[in-house]
């Protein structure tokens, strides 16, 4: 038994030793990145693009990447908006009781250049119980990224509202034309 308190005394003594050696953050400057070097803090990383690799290369946000932090961008607003892990959304003849079973990492879809919708999957609180799919939009262009809309797609398998889709592709359009001829050159 001396033993064990003996080397619970020991650890506890390096550790103060270790914590007063080491300087208070709240009274440290903060740290300024000089012109000549990078930083390679997020917060430096503008909105809607990830650091590739380590020599601070930005890339556009792709869509597997949005998938993964929606993942935990739901979770996050479900618990925050939630009491107890129940998420109480209002319809129009009724409120919603739901527990998050699952957000469908190959649901994803990309709206626009930082605009991007995912399923969750919801089960209501009590019996009997109901299942409904719902589509939240995730806004990457600004920090804190926020879910900025969200919609019941099916109740029970039914499709209320359909998911949304991705823009067309430009090169898919067909041409415009204004009709007039043009002016000779």
């Amino acid at each position: 038994m001396k033993s064990r308190q003996l080397l619970a005394l020991v650890l506890l003594a390096s550790f103060s030793t270790y914590a007063s050696a080491q300087s208070d953050p709240r009274k440290r400057p903060a740290k300024q990145p000089s012109s000549d070097q990078e930083s390679d803090s997020a917060v430096n990383v503008p909105p809607g693009y990830t650091s590739v690799g380590g020599d601070g290369a930005l890339a556009p946000l792709t869509l597997s990447d949005a998938s993964m932090y929606m993942q935990s961008i739901i979770h996050n607003y479900v618990i925050e908006n939630g009491v107890k892990g129940i998420w109480s959304l209002k319809d129009k003849d009724r409120t919603w009781k739901l527990k998050l079973q699952e957000v469908v990492d190959d649901s994803s879809v990309r709206l626009g250049e930082n605009l991007f919708v995912i399923l969750a999957l919801f089960r209501t609180e009590r019996k009997p119980y109901h299942h409904l799919g719902i589509d939240f939009t995730v806004d990457f262009s600004h920090t804190p990224w926020t879910v900025t809309k969200y919609s019941i797609h099916e109740v029970d398998g039914k499709v209320i509202h359909p998911r949304p889709g991705p823009p067309p592709d430009p090169e898919d359009l067909p041409a415009l034309t204004t009709g007039h001829a043009a002016a000779p050159s």
